[in-house]
């Protein structure tokens, strides 16, 4: 059973085993997605386990041992630091080495950005939820169908 937790950021480290090289650079991506998270907080929980199970001694990694090490999230929980974030949402998995290693992999791997055109259908779709229901679809004095303010306005243009 997986255990769904807020930690404490002070507990948690970056686990050897998980797959990013440089989990946090500070480029603009990560800038962004820092930002994000002031805006929104996390949506996704990182995926952390006990210290106790890793195969490394984290010890001599630092000067107080975590508690937790990040085996997925990693991004996004420097991201929450940078945000200011004292607590970030957590998943707390009882695995080993190996398994931890798997999941990160997966969990790393398993993504795949959107195309241009899902983008596309995505913002289309928000735009359709956002817009105001008082949107006009006819012209007032002649009755003629618009696409909405721009389409009135563009219909007065030409009439």
């Amino acid at each position: 059973m997986i255990e769904r937790t807020q930690l404490s950021t002070e507990v948690l480290a970056v686990d050897p085993v998980q797959s990013r090289e440089a989990p946090w650079t500070g480029d603009q991506e990560d800038q962004e997605l820092a930002a994000a998270v002031a805006d929104v907080g996390l949506l996704q929980d990182i995926l952390v386990r006990p210290a106790d199970r890793a195969g490394v001694d984290m010890a001599d990694r630092s000067e107080t041992a975590p508690e937790y090490l990040i085996v997925a999230g990693s991004r996004r929980y420097y991201a929450a630091v940078q945000a200011g974030h004292e607590t970030v949402p957590c998943k707390i998995l009882e695995e080993g080495d190996k398994e931890a290693a798997w999941i990160s992999l997966l969990e790393n791997t398993e993504r795949r950005d959107l195309s241009e055109q899902e983008i596309a259908n995505q913002l289309h779709l928000i735009y359709e939820l956002v817009r105001p229901l008082d949107e006009p679809e006819a012209c007032p004095q002649c009755g003629a169908a618009v696409d909405g303010e721009t389409g009135l306005i563009s219909h007065y243009g030409q009439t």
